[in-house]
């Protein structure tokens, strides 16, 4: 836009308005000393279909009115969007996130057919027990004063399963690598 000026300072209000919103509003300030006063304006808006643009020139001092010379042009492009680029390579694996919660236990199972136990034979329990030699059998009462520590079993083996019922006066702790008892026979 090319402005006459005047010998005193105009202050030119230049607004854009896109439909009905204000989308620049700047004030500049024209000395006479230059004349014609040239005020470029570059706007990049991103317009829909069926908008206007309307622009808006205004003194807001006490000089008289804007006087737009010839050689004013006002260049609206419409820029469109290019086609849709290649997709680029994946980026690097992020980082592993926390654990999740647990989840909720599930259903209880039956049980069919039976299960038969053995009378096994009654094991003291009156002082620690290190690398107790069980019998035969399954079901083994432990009887005494109790109050002591259970370091291990000597002849375990893979699949066998016993039960062991304190019936003693006190505490029976099961202690977990009791070093007391052979490596092979702890508690793990």
């Amino acid at each position: 836009m090319i402005i006459q000026g005047s010998a005193t300072p105009d202050q030119v209000m230049t607004e854009v308005y896109v439909n009905t919103g204000t989308v620049y509003s700047y004030r500049h300030v024209a000395y006479g000393i230059v004349s014609p006063v040239a005020i470029p304006i570059g706007l990049y808006l991103p317009l829909n279909a069926n908008d206007y643009v309307h622009l808006s020139c205004f003194t807001t001092g006490t000089a008289g009115p804007i006087t737009m010379k010839a050689g004013s042009t006002m260049n609206l492009y419409r820029m469109t969007n290019g086609p849709t680029g290649a997709q680029g390579s994946v980026g690097p694996q992020g980082f592993q996130g926390t654990q999740g919660f647990q989840g909720v236990p599930g259903p209880t199972g039956t049980l069919s057919g039976s299960v038969t136990f053995t009378q096994g034979s009654t094991i003291p329990v009156n002082a620690d027990v290190d690398n107790y030699s069980l019998t035969e059998g399954t079901l083994f009462n432990m009887t005494g004063s109790g109050g002591i520590n259970f370091n291990g079993i000597a002849n375990g083996s893979i699949g066998r399963y016993i039960v062991l019922i304190n019936n003693s006066a006190g505490n029976v702790i099961f202690k977990q690598e009791a070093v007391s008892s052979t490596a092979t026979n702890r508690f793990s």
